[in-house]
């Protein structure tokens, strides 16, 4: 499968991409932190055009390898 946007060609194999995704678990299945647990949340609201780039390539976004937060900063609110 070949996918075009903006002007980039993306290929991909369908079959394999869903037959990997299909074997995998919820990120939340390993990780309980607050950061997946959230993720795992936002991928339900997810504008219906990544919906479907997601489903094209056969991704289950919530069954994502690894979420991380790099760091908290109150100050980045701050002016300088």
């Amino acid at each position: 499968m070949n996918i075009h946007i903006a002007g980039y060609s993306i290929s991909s194999n369908y079959k394999k991409t869903k037959l990997f995704y299909s074997k995998g678990a919820y990120i939340t299945n390993a990780c309980k932190c607050n950061y997946c647990k959230n993720y795992c949340l936002a991928c339900d609201y997810l504008d219906l055009s990544t919906k479907i780039l997601f489903r094209s390539f056969g991704i289950n976004p919530k069954k994502e390898a690894e979420v991380w937060h790099l760091f908290e900063d109150d100050d980045w609110l701050s002016p300088l």
